[in-house]
């Protein structure tokens, strides 16, 4: 069945992707022989909700699963959790999304062939020394797969338990801390169409598992306006220009990329961290005012990823949607 060709929403979240009814998409466990492998169970959305292939209204319930990110490459706690034991616990506690920060550098290294290897993993079958995350080790019993085979191992798990499934490109660079980082762009050599060509890459290698159902293009784009008479090229803008740091910009090219190989994804959009007063005849281009009262400041602040009053002025717009 065709489904909708749709931005699926302008979203700022940390940790939880959520829609605001609800219906029967449930995190229930799903045992081996009820796996469900049409791959058909796309969502879409329309305005600020999101609905399956039938019409049926959805309520995603989600967790955040650190590590593909970090410099271990791999998501965090597996050195001490059988991969199997938690997805099972997560979806009995009626989670049935999984958000995957991950980084544009370990995107790269699939996408060019030679996956960064993983560390921080416990894996094995050699009982009674070590008997877990079997499926994480080659035929040997204790060879570790690299980063890319354990993602997947994790997505046909997560497809086992009936867990959805989302990536967001943390930051450009592996590094435990990169969430500081303002942009999408700019560290260990990642340009913006490094960044998109690696989420296309993503997009295709997974457009016929419905499993992996969306893109969160950047985690938190911020950054402040200096207090001086120069427009720095360092913050995460939106305006109507064309320039590097013009996230509305950017998200748009990224999305249309995306859903150029995979009409049916979900494309999250957040916020950046600064917007001028456009009202009062504001730009990005403005001086700012040293220690000037809110109202007098020329900007309008919010947290980082967390202002969407761009959206207004200028909203994004694939041109791939219908």
């Amino acid at each position: 069945m065709k489904i909708k060709k749709i931005l699926a929403a302008m979203l700022s979240f940390a940790v939880v992707a959520a829609s605001t009814s609800i219906s029967g998409f449930t995190g229930a466990t799903k045992s081996a022989s009820a796996l469900d492998d049409c791959n058909d169970d796309w969502l879409h959305a329309e305005g600020s909700r999101l609905y399956d292939m039938n019409g049926n209204e959805v309520w995603l319930t989600g967790a955040n699963w650190f590590g593909f990110n970090c410099s271990e490459n791999c998501a965090h706690g597996l050195y001490a959790a059988d991969v199997d034991q938690f997805l099972s616990a997560v979806a009995d506690h009626g989670i049935n999304v999984i958000r995957f920060p991950i980084s544009s550098e370990l995107l790269l290294s699939w996408m060019e062939g030679t996956p960064n290897p993983v560390s921080s993993v416990q894996a094995g079958y050699e009982p009674p020394y070590v008997d877990i995350n079997r499926d994480f080790v080659y035929e040997d019993g204790k060879t570790i797969k690299n980063s890319m085979e354990i993602f997947d191992v994790i997505m046909q798990k997560c497809k086992k338990y009936g867990l959805k499934a989302f990536i967001d490109i943390h930051s450009p660079h592996s590094d435990n801390s990169g969430h500081n980082y303002e942009l999408w762009y700019g560290k260990a050599g990642i340009t913006t169409d490094l960044w998109i060509e690696t989420l296309v890459w993503l997009a295709d290698k997974y457009k016929n598992d419905d499993t992996l159902i969306g893109y969160d293009l950047k985690n938190e784009p911020h950054g402040k306006r200096a207090y001086d008479d120069t427009c720095p090229d360092n913050i995460a803008k939106w305006d109507d220009t064309t320039d590097e740091n013009n996230w509305a910009y950017a998200a748009t090219k990224c999305a249309n990329a995306i859903l150029e190989v995979n009409p049916n994804a979900l494309i999250f959009i957040e916020g950046v961290e600064q917007y001028p007063k456009t009202e009062k005849g504001y730009t990005y281009d403005t001086p700012d005012v040293w220690n000037a009262p809110a109202d007098q400041s020329p900007w309008y602040g919010a947290w980082w990823g967390g202002n969407l009053r761009g959206v207004r002025d200028y909203p994004v717009v694939p041109e791939s949607g219908t």
